[in-house]
């Protein structure tokens, strides 16, 4: 054996023996249990670390208050809405396609939305317990009923387990199939996560103390003072009088007053300026609530100087967060369907949970294609794919013989078009949109060297980048209508020489 096998199999001895020796070498050291300083913690119970909760003395359950804020109660539902908008699917692969039937049934049988909204309490206070109800049906186990339950009845222990408040202090693992628990923003030192609402928490609190002054305000300057003055030397019982009749006077704007008194009526001026920093305040708040729970504040928050073309940049809920809020609901939904995988067919294959947005179709786009399509264009599955945004299993595309019957089919429509048998509609509209300057733009001999390369290859993507090339002035639209307008009439061209 070569000294060099020799050092390498000393080595792998050697190392070994340390991982033998070295009992820690597969443990946790560093833990809550061992640290020092830590042994406030040596009773299993991780307190929850949210800083507003330890200031304020406050429990979770104060947080669900919040919730009545108009402003947060307004932000909570548009990035509700931001997902519960979306379509769902399940995506199957090979190997699972044979279940198909049973979890189509069953995904109807599920409260997708009421799902949805559950899981998306996590963002809002950090993490959101939902129990599992099961029930047998037709020899499989499904989950019957899916709630939510309150945040206080649960805590995590110094092994960061979920468990629940009775006498035993039951530690819920994964094995029970009982609880999901989605966790926002969570770490080491806190299991618990970090939700919005806590965020929010000072700004409804300064936008509160705001509207009590600004009432108490209103109430003292946006009333006019009456000032009733009477002679010198008038008895106690005679003001006492004029003081009751000017208090009427405020309510009802009426009064009765001696003849030798007189009555004053004094407006406040010049307190707008204080009024409008009680309304800052409140507006202020009023954007970072926005900013906590959307992530901007321009589909919330009227402004003098916002457009309407400004808020249509923006997101009702900035995308980043509709992403990471999907993504949430995404991982709990596919947890549970490898559970009644799991319960039910023990394999490993369990479908996939999607949610996704119906985009729509550009049609102008579609009108495009479908003319071309007329006049004997074949468009692959992969444009198919990259230009409407379909997946593999949505379109199928036949390659050898239907393709060759379309194509007839095509030609045949073409000699229509050309005689008037059909879409009369089409030409009509073409010629109507073509004058001389497009003519000779489309006799450019560049542009007939563009139109013989896409005849022989048949990739309209790389005949509107030679189309940009040759006319870089102009929009994508007006190079769609170039190119579109120019293949028409070259393949009515090529049909009447060959009808000739």
């Amino acid at each position: 054996m070569s000294r060099k096998n020799n050092d390498k199999k000393q080595k792998s001895i050697t190392n070994k023996i340390v991982v033998k020796r070295n009992k820690t070498f597969g443990e946790e050291i560093a833990t809550l249990k061992t640290v020092e300083g830590m042994r406030s913690f040596l009773g299993k119970i991780i307190p929850n670390p949210d800083e507003v909760l330890k200031r304020t003395g406050k429990t979770i359950s104060y947080l669900r208050t919040l919730a009545n804020d108009g402003q947060i109660a307004t932000c909570i539902q548009s990035r509700s809405a931001g997902i519960t908008s979306l379509e769902h699917r399940l995506r199957y692969s090979d190997e699972n396609k044979k279940y198909s039937d049973f979890y189509d049934k069953l995904l109807k049988k599920i409260d997708v939305e009421g799902f949805i909204k559950s899981v998306l309490k996590a963002p809002a206070y950090g993490f959101q317990p939902i129990e599992i109800i099961w029930e047998c049906l037709d020899d499989k186990v499904i989950p019957s009923k899916i709630t939510a339950k309150p945040q206080e009845w649960f805590y995590f222990n110094t092994d960061n387990e979920l468990c629940l408040k009775n006498k035993e202090g039951l530690v819920i693992t994964e094995d029970m199939k009982k609880f999901l628990c989605p966790v926002v923003d969570d770490e080491y030192l806190n299991p618990y996560g970090r939700g919005y609402l806590s965020r929010c928490f000072w700004d409804v609190v300064f936008k509160k103390g705001s509207l009590e002054f600004w009432i108490k305000f209103a109430e003292k300057w946006g009333m006019p003072y009456i000032i009733a003055k009477y002679e010198e030397g008038t008895a106690e019982k005679d003001i006492d009088k004029l003081l009751d009749s000017a208090e009427q006077m405020i309510q009802d704007a009426v009064a009765a007053i001696p003849n030798t008194s007189s009555v004053e009526v004094m407006e406040a001026g010049g307190k707008s300026a204080t009024a409008e920093i009680y309304k800052g305040i409140i507006d202020l708040c009023d954007a970072s609530i926005s900013k906590n729970i959307l992530g901007q504040t321009l589909t919330t928050e009227s402004s003098k100087t916002g457009s309407y073309a400004l808020g249509e940049v923006h997101f009702k809920v900035r995308q980043d967060i509709i992403n990471s809020d999907k993504k949430l609901v995404e991982t709990c939904f596919n947890k549970l369907l490898k559970w009644v995988h799991e319960l039910n067919f023990g394999d490993e294959f369990a479908p996939e949970f999607e949610l996704f947005e119906e985009e729509e179709v550009n049609k102008t786009l579609a009108e495009r294609d479908r003319i071309l399509s007329d006049t004997g264009v074949r468009f692959s599955k992969q444009y198919f794919l990259k230009t409407y945004g379909f997946s593999e299993d949505d379109i199928e595309v036949s390659e050898s013989s239907e393709n060759s019957s379309n194509f007839s089919e095509n030609k045949a429509k073409q000699k229509d078009l050309l005689y008037g048998v059909q879409s009369q509609s089409v030409i009509d509209d073409f010629i109507n949109g073509f004058n001389d300057n497009n003519f000779e733009e489309i006799m450019n001999k560049k542009l007939v060297n563009i139109l013989k390369n896409f005849s022989e290859t048949r990739d309209s993507e790389q005949a509107l980048e030679e189309l940009a090339l040759l006319y870089p002035e102009k929009n994508d639209k007006s190079l769609e209508e170039t190119l579109t307008k120019a293949i028409f009439l070259s393949n009515l061209w090529g049909q009447v020489e060959h009808s000739d």
